[in-house]
C-alpha cells in the first residue's frame, strides 16, 4: 500500500473512531501523517513486563491482549481490545509509564501506531481529546478490575 492510500485509511479510522471523530480536520491529519502501519500474521509479543511503550495502537484487524501471570502461573486478562478500539493510551500522558503485564497482538492483526509525542501535542490543542481519552481509559481500568476480583 502506497503512502497516499495508508494515509487516507489513517484517516478513515480516525474519522470513525468515537475517540477522535470530533477532532479538527487539522489534527487527524496531523495524527494520520505520524501513523505507523503494523501487521502481524502470527500472535506476537508487543511488550513485555518492564518495558516502556511508545505508542498508542487503533485495532484495525485482529486484536490485542494484555495479561499478567498469577501467583499460581496462570495467565490473567486484564485487557482485551478489538477492532476499532484503542489500547495504550496511558503511556502518551505518563512519562515513566512501564508496562506492568505483557502486551501480545493477535494473529491476523493490523494496527495503525500513533507516537506518543505527536498523540500528548494533539491532545494538548484539543482538550475535548483528554477527556474522551480519561473516560476510555476509566472504563478499562473498571474492566480491567473486574477480572481480578
Amino acid at each position: 500500500m502506497n503512502t497516499r492510500n495508508r494515509n487516507a485509511l489513517a484517516i478513515a479510522a480516525l474519522k470513525r473512531s468515537e475517540i477522535t471523530q470530533d477532532l479538527p480536520e487539522e489534527a487527524i491529519n496531523k495524527l494520520a501523517k505520524s501513523a505507523k502501519f503494523e501487521e502481524f500474521d502470527e500472535p506476537t509479543l508487543l511488550l513485555r513486563v518492564g518495558d516502556k511503550s511508545n505508542c498508542v495502537r487503533y485495532v484495525i484487524s485482529g486484536g490485542i491482549v494484555r495479561h499478567i501471570n498469577s501467583e499460581a502461573g496462570d495467565f490473567i486478562d486484564i485487557e482485551s481490545v478489538g477492532r476499532g478500539e484503542w489500547s495504550s493510551w496511558q503511556g502518551a500522558f505518563v512519562e515513566s509509564m512501564i508496562i506492568e503485564a505483557e502486551t501480545w497482538s493477535s494473529a491476523n492483526a493490523t494496527y495503525l501506531a500513533f507516537p506518543y509525542e505527536v498523540v500528548k501535542t494533539v491532545a494538548l490543542e484539543n482538550p475535548e481529546l483528554i477527556v474522551k481519552i480519561l473516560n476510555l481509559i476509566a472504563g478499562y481500568l473498571s474492566v480491567s478490575y473486574t477480572h481480578l476480583t
